[in-house]
């Protein structure tokens, strides 16, 4: 198993919160997350307006963000 993976994190930039792709280490998650393998996933209309700041969804960033997963 890799001990990488690619996460979408939602960073705050201090003007607004902004989303990038990213290689993450597992050592990096918070305590308490759950990693799984996952084949394939989507963002959703949550996700898109964390991440482009349209909304404020995310209360304590950095987070990863994302809830849907298949495989």
């Amino acid at each position: 198993m890799s001990t990488t993976f690619r996460a979408i994190r939602a960073l705050d930039t201090g003007e607004k919160l902004t989303g990038q792709l990213l290689r993450q280490s597992i050592e990096e998650l918070d305590a308490g997350e759950v990693l799984i393998r996952v084949a394939y996933s989507g963002i959703n209309y949550k996700d898109a307006l964390a991440v482009t700041g349209s909304a404020r969804i995310v209360t304590r960033p950095p987070c990863n963000i994302g809830i849907e997963a298949a495989g």
